[in-house]
């Protein structure tokens, strides 16, 4: 339980900072602000690595509770910052920009335990967040050469036209801007669901060894690495990426489906199948995330807000407050159903979640091929 709540303190701080990052970056700057996340997050896990040499219980759980929340918070702000300096540096090729960030998380996910565990057997607990710490804060030095500075331009747009500035609220009470929010915190309940309880149903219902549970979660990640970058590339070429997003769910329908199985389909589950599920999932994850930033950010344009980073970074943020949200809620859900009721039938409910879903994508696209225009917010 303790050690479930010391990961899930990291998704609650970078939940509850993400919607005032667009403030703090409207006051330091998004180059400032993406370099003092960077260094937070290098010591974070810096100072997480000498918690071996705490004796006392309850100091360890406190402090590990303490760095993980100052780590999301870091997270949260130097995710969104570097984001919308992407954004403001590549203007025709934003969504390709963002996918590239999502193909990097990939190769962490995919790499990170392995590094983790190899480093671990060379130095013991500290060893692989000094390092890993201290590489992060090398790279935050870095970024004071490498990053553009963007706090000028933003200067001179500031004072135009302030009506039409974006705002977290305005972008959360837009349909066509809520409505891909909403198909990212979906998707990504049922990414709670697996990051959560996949290990433990594979170990135990179908028995399988730890390099094949190793070995769905890394085809997962590859596919995932694979299907974000090309959505982003295509998304950038794309008049409608909404067709991409019903996509995205009518394929986590068809992954979830096979994967428990759900209780209607009388097949037992195997490796094989729990692997290709696992895959399409990667799949369907990696669409639903890229689509849902791209179509809230060309319906932010489409609405007629200003074009600069301020408006980028209320875009960044909204969507990692969402994002950050599902992570929070997703596996406490999923962990709550499966104890009830089992993995099979807690997994039955999530294909037609997302057939739901993938019905409000469509009229949402369909609204606006007739429309052609979107709806200015009153």
């Amino acid at each position: 339980m303790q050690y479930g709540c010391v990961f899930g303190a990291y998704y609650l701080a970078a939940f509850l900072f993400s919607p005032l990052t667009s403030k703090c970056g409207g006051c330091l700057g998004p180059k400032t602000l993406c370099i003092i996340g960077a260094i937070f997050q290098a010591f974070s896990a810096i100072l997480f690595g000498f918690l071996k040499y705490t004796d006392d219980k309850i100091i360890f759980i406190g402090m590990s509770y303490f760095l993980r929340f100052l780590s999301g918070i870091a997270e949260a702000a130097a995710w969104n910052a570097s984001i919308t300096i992407l954004m403001t540096a590549f203007p025709t090729r934003m969504t390709t920009m963002m996918a590239w960030t999502e193909m990097s998380f990939g190769i962490g996910s995919c790499f990170g335990p392995s590094l983790g565990a190899f480093l671990y057997d060379i130095g013991g607990f500290g060893f692989p967040f000094w390092t890993v710490g201290t590489l992060a804060f090398v790279q935050s030095l870095l970024l004071i050469i490498a990053v553009p500075t963007t706090e000028a331009s933003t200067k001179k747009s500031s004072s135009i036209d302030n009506s039409k500035s974006l705002t977290v609220k305005k972008a959360m009470l837009t349909p066509s801007i809520f409505v891909p929010f909403l198909d990212l915190f979906v998707s990504y309940l049922g990414y709670g669901m697996i990051t959560s309880m996949l290990e433990e149903y594979l170990n135990y219902e179908i028995d399988v060894t730890e390099q094949q549970i190793g070995l769905t979660f890394t085809c997962l990640g590859l596919v995932y690495m694979v299907s974000s970058l090309s959505c982003g590339v295509l998304c950038d070429k794309l008049q409608r990426p909404g067709f991409l997003s019903i996509l995205s769910n009518f394929v986590l329908a068809i992954a979830f489906t096979f994967l428990g199985p759900v209780i209607f389909i009388p097949i037992e589950p195997t490796f094989l199948s729990s692997t290709i599920s696992a895959s399409l999932m990667g799949m369907g994850f990696g669409i639903a995330v890229v689509t849902s930033f791209r179509r809230a950010q060309k319906a932010v344009i489409g609405l007629g807000f200003k074009e600069d980073w301020n408006t980028y970074m209320t875009i960044c943020s909204t969507w990692s407050t969402v994002f950050y949200l599902s992570n929070v809620i997703g596996p406490s859900l999923a962990g709550g159903l499966v104890e009830s009721f089992g993995f099979r039938v807690a997994s039955t409910a999530f294909p037609f979640m997302y057939v739901l879903n993938g019905f409000i994508n469509l009229i949402e696209l369909l609204k606006h091929s007739r429309n052609e225009h979107y709806e200015p917010l009153e």
